[in-house]
């Protein structure tokens, strides 16, 4: 009657962690919780079996926000399209100083030479 589901059936997130892991849990057992690197837990770190629940519900794990908001995704994103975007501008100014030294080298016409 007192025994749990083990918390490793329960636990849908590839992010949260049973720090020991037991094949059954009986009335009064208690199990600590953790996310991995990277996570923030929202909720308790520890649990425990009351007449066959676990009390408080378990927690979950969000994604760590670097200090401007932004999740480590969105910010390798915005750096991969900085560095994308200067590469594109570097290669455009070379294109523009090469045409215009080609068309200073084809021009026909010879400077003029003053008259004595």
């Amino acid at each position: 009657m007192g025994d749990c589901t083990p918390l490793s059936q329960l636990i849908s997130s590839n992010a949260l962690k049973l720090l020991a892991n037991t094949s059954e849990y009986g009335d009064g057992d208690v199990a600590s919780l953790q996310c991995l690197s990277g996570y923030d837990l929202k909720g308790p770190d520890v649990v425990t079996c009351v007449l066959g629940r676990w009390s408080p519900s378990l927690p979950s794990c969000t994604a760590k926000r670097s200090p401007s908001g932004l999740s480590t995704d969105q910010t390798v994103i915005i750096v991969i399209c900085a560095i994308a975007s200067l590469i594109a501008l570097i290669v455009i100014l070379a294109m523009c100083v090469i045409c215009c030294k080609k068309s200073k080298d084809e021009d026909p016409t010879p400077p003029e030479k003053p008259e004595p």
